[in-house]
């Protein structure tokens, strides 16, 4: 459970809302958990915008350069990515649980 979310990378805004249906008392937990990890990556994302300039190109860590993609995987989600719920059995989403309706 925990553990395993843990280290795990951050859920999409549609599995966010899966896990969130499934998770019953874990749900705090979860909505902690993906807080943080959203200020993370704004962080990130601040960091990268501010060393895009010339004179500071050279300071962007390997989290900053890669946030942009990360920011659009956590909104958007990603093909092949996988939620296990009580609902739903470790695969995909239903294409009727995707936003676009055409599954991941």
């Amino acid at each position: 459970g925990r553990q395993r979310y843990e280290t795990s990378a951050p859920l999409c805004l549609v599995h966010l809302r899966a896990a969130l249906a499934a998770a019953g008392n874990g749900a705090g937990y979860l909505l902690q958990e993906q807080v943080q990890r959203l200020e993370e990556l704004s962080e990130d994302l601040r960091g990268y915008a501010l060393k895009r300039d010339a004179l500071r190109r050279g300071l962007t860590t390997s989290e900053e350069e890669n946030a942009w993609r990360r920011a659009l995987v956590q909104l958007a989600g990603e093909r092949g990515t996988y939620v296990p719920n009580a609902n739903h059995r470790g695969g995909p989403l239903p294409a009727s649980e995707n936003q676009d309706g055409q599954g991941p």
